[in-house]
């Protein structure tokens, strides 16, 4: 019986073929993991800034909005009234 027959051979390198593909896959799933590791850091390094932004820039943007608006509420009130007083003088 002879060892190296054709269908030996190709049956070899189907297993030689089979062991290279799985070894490539776990190579890739290992630098996949690590790049969705890095991936989660930056992520919350982005969080972080997005949040410091809110805190020191839209925040106060966002008071001195609501500020502008009363301060606008208060200036019609005053000129209502003002504009009242100068109607009662008038007549």
């Amino acid at each position: 019986m002879e060892i190296f027959t054709p269908l030996n051979i190709l049956f070899l390198v189907l297993a030689l073929s089979v062991f290279v593909v799985s070894v490539f896959i776990c190579v890739a799933l290992y630098n996949a993991t690590l790049i969705m590791r890095d991936v989660e850091k930056i992520t919350e390094k982005a969080k972080d800034t997005v949040d410091q932004v809110n805190e020191y820039i839209a925040k106060p943007i966002m008071f001195i909005m609501e500020a502008i608006d009363k301060a606008r509420d208060v200036m019609g009130f005053v000129e209502e009234h003002s504009s009242d007083k100068k109607t009662k003088k008038k007549k």
